[in-house]
């Protein structure tokens, strides 16, 4: 929903579009193989640009099978108008299913910090070629105050929120913290 945002902070910016990552997700309401292509058309005319980088599966459907979604995701990255393919909040049951499909995925957002480090996910997606961006990797300010944090903060210097982001860089993650 913010995607008219994020196209005029781009026009803004003045940083070339190829010099940005850009990503964005299809909802839960429009992961029917239509709906997809659609939704994905009205996407490209809000961000104002002919392509992104990442297109995500936002959720797991029930009622829409995987395949069908990753059909047209497939479609549009043999048409160059998304550079890779992800999911987000997948598990490893969910993983599965995607690859019966032969698609490829490249990435897979879930929750990851400190306090919930997927270790088990993160395993599983490494061995696959799946890169892990980890999204509240702050663990939604709880983890800020943990005590072991806050000592390794002191001892090297840094801030909690540095620490916790190197946690998860060390561990091969990409890390998206909000503000």
């Amino acid at each position: 929903g913010n995607d008219d945002s994020v196209a005029e902070g781009i026009a803004q910016s003045g940083v070339p579009r190829e010099e940005i990552f850009l990503t964005t997700k299809i909802d839960g309401g429009d992961q029917a193989y239509k709906d997809v292509l659609t939704s994905f058309d009205r996407y490209l005319d809000e961000l104002q640009t002919d392509y992104v980088d990442l297109l995500l599966i936002h959720w797991p459907s029930r009622a829409v099978p995987v395949g069908e979604t990753l059909k047209a995701m497939q479609e549009l990255k043999e048409a160059k108008k998304i550079r890779a393919i992800g999911v987000s909040n997948f598990t490893e049951h969910h993983l599965e299913d995607t690859f019966k499909t032969g698609i490829e995925i490249e990435v897979n957002q879930v929750e990851a910090h400190p306090t919930f480090n997927q270790l088990s996910l993160r395993e599983f997606c490494a061995l696959r070629g799946i890169v892990v961006t980890a999204y509240a990797p702050l663990g939604r300010g709880a983890d800020l105050e943990l005590p072991l944090l806050v000592e390794l903060a002191k001892k090297y210097g840094a801030s909690v929120p540095q620490i916790i982001l190197n946690w998860v860089v060390a561990r091969g993650m990409i890390a998206i913290p909000k503000s």
